[in-house]
């Protein structure tokens, strides 16, 4: 049985039909809030990781060292984000790609409570390269 299958498992027969006062409710709720914020952290770090190897600067310094950076470099950066988030969108994503947050409610909703995981993985890798490029990205990932 895979991971998925069991949490899948686990959720349907202790949780769906009890009250959210159970131990295992709020054991559940703090795996995911552990796994939801060392996720953020790692996102954070890699973005941090890549703007330096991009840059040839730590992003604390980046601004006052910004005129030591070759402005083609500074032009042709954000450009090859922009390509590459294009590329990975179109070989990627397909038809299926969710737009907003009331899509990922809806397919949730519509789903038995499942969102597929090449639109979160897509999504995030998308989010990683437009930031880490210079780019900006909106609380929903646009």
């Amino acid at each position: 049985m895979q991971t998925r299958e069991i949490i899948i498992d686990i959720y349907s027969k202790y949780l769906r039909n009890r009250k959210p006062i159970s131990l295992m409710f709020w054991t559940v709720a703090f795996a995911v809030g552990l796994v939801g914020g060392f996720a953020a952290v790692l996102f954070r770090f890699s973005v941090s990781s890549l703007q330096e190897v991009f840059y040839q600067t730590d992003e604390i310094t980046l601004v006052s060292k910004i005129h030591d950076i070759p402005w083609a470099w500074l032009l042709l950066l954000p450009v090859l984000g922009g390509l590459s988030v294009g590329l990975i969108l179109h070989y990627f994503s397909g038809e299926d790609r969710n737009g907003s947050v009331s899509d990922v409610i809806e397919g949730a909703t519509l789903n038995n409570g499942r969102v597929s995981l090449k639109f979160g993985v897509v999504s995030t890798l998308v989010s990683l390269v437009t930031l880490t490029t210079g780019g900006s990205t909106g609380r929903e990932g646009r």
